[in-house]
C-alpha cells in the first residue's frame, strides 16, 4: 500500500518523530526523524520520550500541519 501525503501535509509542516531507540521498536519514530532530516520540506523534531517538551517550540512555529510518527 501506497500513501500520498503530498493531499495530506499542507502549509507549514512540522513532522515529530516520538520514541526511545534503545527498545527496538519503539525507536521508529525518532529513527524515520534521523533518515528524513535534511531531505524533507519540512521542519524535522525528534520528540524522544517526552514530545509535550516541544509544544512551545511547535506553537510558535504555527504549523499548518503536524504529522505525528509513533510506534504503537
Amino acid at each position: 500500500m501506497q500513501i500520498n501525503l503530498k493531499g495530506i501535509l499542507k502549509g507549514k509542516v512540522i513532522i515529530i518523530g516520538i520514541g526511545n531507540i534503545i527498545r527496538g521498536d519503539d525507536g521508529f519514530g525518532p529513527l524515520l526523524i534521523e533518515k528524513i532530516k535534511g531531505g524533507a520540506k519540512a521542519m524535522c523534531l525528534d520528540g524522544g520520550t517526552a514530545p509535550e517538551n516541544y509544544l512551545g517550540k511547535i506553537a510558535k512555529e504555527n504549523p499548518n500541519t503536524v504529522l505525528i510518527i509513533d510506534a504503537v
